[in-house]
This record gives structure tokens, C-alpha cells and sequence, in this order.
């Protein structure tokens, strides 16, 4: 067993895997494309007007980045929002360097610190983090559209679906990372996946069928694939969207002077 007890210890279908995630890949980039067309089809005059890398520079940390125009609107509302969008893209990078570490060469420095150095314990302690921002999150949020008067909160079925999807899948995540503890020999570096570990206390000294973490294994892959396909199609698309619109626009209310006050 490796030092952070990463043998396999369940079958994954590897295939299944990629063939999925290359059909929820291929539905992203359509709808996404589509999306970009609809959001941009008239920015494009702004490129030819010299824009202004001061002012896009400013407005994608204030807006982007800190979001103060949410801020402004409320504290709770800012940090539902704040906690999905710094989770989901702390999620999404972790989902990166796990699709690289199955391209590059097993002897290459960056695999070797991914799997057997210390990035090993970064990767697990940012997931758990992240998982655990989104999980508060789009918790709070859903709780919040039930709550809240119709009249204070669009509660469109789409939107709320998005929020069920990102629960379901860091649930199921946080879920199969415990199985994978509790089935293994305890090592020091299982710590950093705080959540998981805690968890995997739960369920510590029962008998876990390999054929179970398959299947839940099989499911977080098939959902995983769902949820990057409907992206493009619910609200959730302004994760995407929505920073490069904003930066886009930063010339043009720098010269206007009606929206940033940071910009006059």
C-alpha cells in the first residue's frame, strides 16, 4: 500500500467513465457556445472601442471575484453565493488536475505530486473545503426558497433543481471518499480529508461490499456527467457567463460612470 493508502480498492468503470463524461463534455460545449453567442452578440463594438484593461482588471476583482454589487444587497444572500461559487470552482479545478493526472505519465514530476507528495494532501483537504462550501451553500439556498415569499425570490423548478444536483453530488462524493476510508488501513494523511474521515467514523469496522462503492462510484460519475450537460441550461450558467460579461463591460461603465463608483 502506498503511504496515503491509495491502492485501488473497489473496480471503476474506466470506460464508462470516459465515455460518459465525453457526452455530459460535448452537451456543455454545445449549450455553452450557444449561451456565449446569445450573452455576446452585441459586445463585440466594445473590443473596437479600446477597452480598458485598468478598469476590466478592477471590475473582475470587485465583481467577480469579492461580488461587492451582491454584497451591497445583503450579507447572507452575498454568502450563499460567495460559498457556491468558490466551492463549485474549487471543485472544478480539483476535477481538472484529476482528468490530467489520468493523461500524463505515471513517472512525471506532476503525477508524482498529485498522488505521492505533498499535493496529495492539498488535493484532499481543498476538496473537502470545497465540497463543504457548496454543500452550506446550496443548502442555505434551497432552504431559502422555501422560505422566503414568492414575491422576494424566484423559485423556478430549474434553478432549484441545480441546487439539488450540487447537493446529490458533494453528498455522494463526501460519501464514497468515506467508504474508501473506513474499507482501508488507516494512514496519517486520511486527516486531510476532514469530512470524509469523520464520516467514515460512522460506518468504521463494518463490512463494505466492493460492489456497493462500484455502484456509488458509477452513479457520482453518471451524475457528475448530468449535472456538466445541464449546466448550459439552467441559472447556474452565469458562473461562466456572467464574469466575462461584466469584464467585458467594465469600458463601457467606466466611460458611463453609472454603475462602479471604484471606476469614476
Amino acid at each position: 500500500m502506498s503511504p496515503f493508502g491509495t491502492d485501488i480498492i473497489y473496480y471503476k468503470p474506466w470506460l464508462y467513465f470516459i465515455i460518459i463524461q465525453t457526452i455530459g463534455m460535448a452537451v456543455f460545449i454545445i449549450g455553452m457556445a450557444d449561451n456565449l453567442n446569445f450573452y455576446f452578440s452585441g459586445k463585440a463594438r466594445l473590443f473596437r472601442n479600446n477597452p480598458s484593461l485598468g478598469a476590466m482588471i478592477k471590475v473582475f476583482f470587485n465583481e467577480v471575484l469579492l461580488q461587492r454589487q451582491l454584497f451591497a444587497r445583503g450579507f447572507f444572500r452575498w454568502l450563499n453565493h460567495i460559498l457556491i461559487f468558490w466551492g463549485f470552482i474549487g471543485l472544478l479545478s480539483l476535477s481538472t488536475i484529476g482528468v490530467l493526472l489520468k493523461m500524463v505519465p505515471g513517472d512525471s514530476a506532476f503525477f508524482e505530486f498529485f498522488t505521492m507528495g505533498s499535493g496529495y494532501l492539498y488535493y484532499k483537504f481543498v476538496g473537502d473545503l470545497a465540497g463543504l462550501m457548496v454543500l452550506a451553500g446550496a443548502a442555505a439556498a434551497l432552504i431559502g426558497r422555501f422560505t422566503t415569499g414568492p414575491d422576494r425570490i424566484d423559485t423556478r423548478l430549474s434553478d432549484t433543481a441545480a441546487l439539488g444536483f450540487l447537493l446529490l453530488l458533494v453528498l455522494t462524493g463526501f460519501l464514497l471518499e468515506a467508504l474508501r476510508i473506513a474499507a482501508t488501513p488507516w494512514v496519517p494523511a486520511f486527516e486531510y480529508s476532514f469530512v470524509a474521515e469523520f464520516m467514515a467514523g460512522l460506518v468504521a469496522g463494518r463490512q463494505i461490499p466492493g460492489s456497493l462503492m462500484t455502484a456509488l462510484w458509477t452513479f457520482h460519475a453518471t451524475l457528475t456527467a448530468a449535472f456538466v450537460a445541464y449546466l448550459p441550461f439552467s441559472k447556474m450558467v452565469h458562473v461562466f457567463a456572467a464574469p466575462a460579461e461584466i469584464v467585458i463591460n467594465a469600458s463601457e461603465e467606466e466611460l458611463r460612470r453609472d454603475l462602479y463608483g471604484y471606476l469614476r
